[in-house]
């Protein structure tokens, strides 16, 4: 399990990380980094989202609640993606930490 303590001294705890079939797809065929969009989640880099959805999860973390966040793919592995599947089946992909801290999943949007 990994708990982050974010700038002003808020802590999560990630527990399990899960994909989903989606995003092995993309780790193996577009070179997706889930490496790069895990370290930003946990910490705390919501900076692809809108100022509500950074609060609602700055809000989730001191109360309990689920932490979604999403990122959008660089250049590279959109190219990737495009070149792999003949069309773009995703320019994002999103991470859930579960409220019971059990899990984290890392999912594309059609896979939500």
């Amino acid at each position: 399990m990994t708990t982050i303590t974010e700038p002003f001294g808020i802590k999560f705890t990630t527990g399990k990380l899960l994909i989903t079939t989606g995003v092995a797809q993309l780790i193996q065929h577009a070179n997706l980094d889930i490496d790069d969009i895990y370290q930003r989640h946990i910490a705390c880099d919501w900076s692809d989202m809108a100022e509500m959805d950074r609060i609602a999860n700055t809000d989730a973390i001191r109360e309990g609640d689920r932490i979604f966040s999403a990122f959008k793919l660089d250049e590279t592995c959109l190219k990737q993606i495009e070149n792999a599947y003949g069309e773009l089946i995703s320019d994002k992909v999103y991470v859930i930490t579960e409220a019971d801290r059990s899990h984290t999943t890392i999912l594309l949007p059609i896979e939500y």
